[in-house]
């Protein structure tokens, strides 16, 4: 959206650019005085080009950056999964040696 809005003001500016051109350039002007007009159109016509070619590799870049965003949310899934899995088997465990430990208590208690 951002980009959009920038667009759209490169694009008044461009075209801001290519009238004030076309009225500094009137009918039976000094062949001088048209090429520096001809030189200022093709200098609004790199802009624009470059400004596209800047446009898409934003374009680019924003794909790269959400292509990387979602592999790392996936990591950082996966990785929660095992390390919650890894805290399940520790607490099972503990609960399991615990109980092992009260009927230990408990047959020394039934003993005395």
């Amino acid at each position: 959206q951002h980009f959009d809005s920038t667009r759209e003001e490169y694009d008044r500016i461009i075209e801001n650019l290519q009238n004030q051109v076309k009225k500094a350039n009137p009918v039976g002007a000094r062949s001088e005085k048209k090429q520096k007009m001809d030189q200022a159109g093709k200098m609004i016509d790199e802009l624009a080009e470059k400004v596209e070619e800047c446009e898409e590799e934003m374009g680019r870049m924003r794909q790269e950056f959400e292509l990387t965003l979602e592999q790392t949310k996936t990591e950082l899934a996966d990785q929660h999964a095992a390390e919650m899995t890894a805290l399940q088997i520790s607490k099972d465990e503990l609960a399991r040696q615990y109980q092992l430990d009260m009927q230990g208590l408990q047959a020394q208690l039934l003993a005395a």
